[in-house]
């Protein structure tokens, strides 16, 4: 609209062509009449108004054009630097571009071709596996159905073995029948003769057991254990006497004590092992006793026995010996006429293996002196100018009430006995087997009868 008004002041000719009709229409005298110029003023006068605002137009579109060039030029640079931007990163992912084109590409496509390959090995080796399994499936049905047969022949080994067992133990039944027999016949022929055999089994010896005081119980137990079947046999009685006889207390000189009058008591040989050497040394020693025994027999002097004290220093729990000794021990009375006598004061510290039925038929325990021993060796040795001035019966119970849970062994007491005086002599007597060995003697006891 600015522009149509700027256009029609400068083209149009309104004003000068109605100055021109005005001079036409009045005269030339009339020319410089104050009418005429009154209107010329007042058209001036709008057009410099008009021509004033159309200049302030104009001035504020030009301002408007400069702000408007300058908000160009703004967005121009804006742009050329954002375009710039944009023209390095595109040139930064064109060289990302050409590297994934020259390097990663490349290894990728040998990557997925060394991936083809190995799928095909993969492939290759997963057919294998399956026909391997196939053929472990096809193998595991064949080790079931073997399996099933040989359960079904278990069963009828394991009916047939225990058929067998039953006749077998019916045979050892009846063996064993006929030998307690042979035995019961034994002795009853010898009860028949007790003028000889009974007097000689039980009848102690001076040099015996009657050269030990006391232990009743214990004499009976031997003479029970063997002792009768030492008379019987050299009376000419086939009887079966036991391999081996163990002897255990905590009185280690008593134990040895009677194993020595076992033989003297029964009239027997007898041979006496220490524990010295090595271990083949002393498994020689009793190959070597054994060896002798048989001689002896076949010589008719009749059985040996074979004494070995302290045999847990002998044949000690796991020693290298106890298989040897094993096997020697299952027949040493049948193929040498032996028999082995064995004391220890520990039998824990023995190898159960030697310790059970058949090898060591019995295992007879020692105790230590009770009141009714000590009051058998008061008798004995006590000097005989005392006997009629002293209640032996009160002296013996004097000495058990000193024991203090311990007890004597038979060595001392007899030489507190030889050299007694008075009774208070008592007072300085000590038991010298502790407490302790009484209380582990009884544990032996409950050890040896679940053996």
């Amino acid at each position: 609209m600015l522009i149509n008004k700027i256009n029609c002041i400068n083209n149009s000719q309104s004003f000068k062509g109605y100055y021109e009709r005005v001079r036409d229409l009045e005269d030339r005298s009339s020319f410089f009449s104050s009418d005429y110029w009154n209107a010329e003023e007042i058209i001036e006068r709008r057009m410099r108004s008009e021509i004033n605002d159309l200049e302030r137009q104009i001035a504020q579109k030009e301002t408007q054009l400069r702000y408007r060039e300058s908000a160009e030029r703004d967005a121009k640079s804006n742009h050329s630097s954002i375009l710039s931007s944009k023209r390095s990163r595109l040139s930064r992912i064109q060289s990302q571009i050409n590297y994934n084109e020259r390097t990663v590409i490349p290894g990728i496509n040998r990557t997925l071709s060394y991936l083809g390959s190995q799928g095909g090995q993969l492939s290759s080796a997963n057919s294998s596996a399956r026909s391997t399994l196939s053929q472990q499936e096809s193998n595991i049905d064949s080790l079931k159905a073997e399996t099933e047969n040989l359960k079904t022949q278990n069963k009828e080994f394991q009916k047939s073995l225990r058929q067998d067992a039953e006749k077998k133990i019916e045979t050892v039944k009846t063996e064993f029948k006929s030998k307690l027999s042979v035995i019961a016949d034994n002795i009853n022929n010898s009860i028949k003769k007790p003028d000889s055999i009974m007097k000689e089994i039980n009848a102690p010896k001076p040099n015996g057991f009657g050269k030990i005081s006391g232990f009743t119980d214990v004499k009976k137990a031997i003479i029970a254990a063997i002792g009768q079947l030492l008379v019987l046999e050299k009376n000419g009685k086939t009887i079966d006497v036991p391999n081996g006889i163990l002897l255990y207390g905590p009185d280690v000189n008593n134990n040895s004590d009677f194993a020595n009058a076992i033989a003297r008591q029964f009239n027997t040989k007898s041979i006496i092992l220490t524990s010295n050497g090595s271990e083949a040394e002393r498994f020689n020693r009793v190959k070597e006793a054994s060896i002798k025994a048989k001689k002896t027999f076949e010589e008719g002097y009749g059985r040996t026995l074979i004494i070995i004290n302290k045999f847990e220093e002998f044949a000690p729990k796991g020693s290298r010996m106890i298989g040897p000794l094993k096997s020697f021990l299952d027949n040493v009375s049948k193929d040498s006429h032996a028999t082995i006598i064995a004391t220890t004061e520990t039998p824990e510290l023995l190898d159960d293996i030697l310790l059970r039925s058949g090898r060591f038929e019995s295992k007879i325990a020692i105790p230590a002196m009770a009141e009714n021993d000590i009051l058998s060796i008061i008798k004995r040795y006590l000097p005989l100018e005392l006997i009629d001035s002293i209640n032996l019966t009160s002296l013996s119970e004097l000495i058990e009430k000193a024991k203090n849970g311990g007890a004597y062994s038979v060595n001392m007491l007899k030489s507190f006995i030889k050299s007694f005086k008075t009774p208070e002599q008592i007072k300085d007597l000590i038991a010298d087997i502790k407490p302790e060995q009484i209380q582990k003697f009884r544990r032996q006891i409950e050890y040896i009868k679940h053996i």
